[in-house]
């Protein structure tokens, strides 16, 4: 995921953490696996396959369960640092 489409998402004003997590562990197990992603993706109008949504849990799953806990879940999708255009327009000027 792009620092950019983090920095968009999580500053969204009705975004909210917990609320998206929930929304994909839908039987409140306490983790998303790739089952719950799948169903999840397949409900919002992805055609992400098992493939696609196990490559998005090892890219997130910090501790290598296959799982994403809450806390890997924000991980993921906290940015890096600040995101603007304008500064990252500006660091493509200086590097030409």
């Amino acid at each position: 995921m792009t620092e950019e489409l983090k920095s968009r998402l999580t500053s969204s004003r009705d975004f909210n953490f917990w609320r998206a997590y929930s929304a994909i562990d839908k039987w409140n197990c306490g983790y998303i696996d790739k089952k719950n992603l799948e169903i999840f993706m397949r409900k919002n109008g992805s055609k992400a396959t098992n493939g696609d949504c196990m490559a998005i849990i090892r890219r997130l799953d910090l501790d290598c369960d296959a799982k994403l806990s809450f806390n890997e879940f924000v991980d993921g999708l906290t940015p890096d640092g600040p995101f603007c255009r304008h500064m990252k327009s500006e660091e493509i000027k200086k590097e030409d």
